[in-house]
């Protein structure tokens, strides 16, 4: 009586062992197919490009200088040729980027060193610029107050 009473709960725990098992694979597939369905509607390979266009620099900045980018997406290197300003024909500098779309940079504007870096108007450090890449063909403007190296 008391082995067929063991065999029996023995049973028993097994089948309610085998049935949440079932439940969770079950479960565990449902959240997997609905994650596949979610994530086929997202396309993360949008690229955006945005136009940066610088709107005003100090007076006393050299004539012709060469003005970039740099910050966290080419490793803070102050004269990248990929990350140059251009002028156009009404003589801003501006310079065209594309990231994916969600991606956010920290970045600076410099003319070729870490010592022609752009600051406030005392030519005291500021922090770093953001942007987050949201909107393909988006110009942001931006206004250089001072040079590190120029004081002011």
């Amino acid at each position: 009586m008391k082995k067929s009473f063991y065999v029996v709960l023995f049973l028993v725990f097994t089948f309610l062992l085998i049935s949440c098992s079932a439940n969770i694979n079950k479960e565990n597939n449902l959240e997997n197919s609905s994650s596949k369905v979610d994530n086929s509607k997202v396309d993360d390979s949008i690229i955006n490009t945005v136009t940066f266009i610088i709107e005003s620099y100090p007076s006393n900045t050299p004539e012709n200088s060469n003005i970039y980018m740099m910050g966290d997406f080419n490793g803070w290197n102050p004269s990248d040729v990929f990350y140059r300003f251009e002028k156009n024909e009404e003589g801003e500098y501006i310079l065209k980027v594309s990231m994916k779309s969600g991606t956010k940079i920290n970045f600076k504007i410099t003319r070729g060193t870490d010592d022609s870096v752009e600051s406030d108007s005392f030519g005291d450090e500021i922090s770093e610029r953001e942007y987050k890449f949201s909107t393909d063909g988006d110009e942001v403007y931006i206004s250089i107050e001072g040079w590190k190296d120029l004081g002011f």
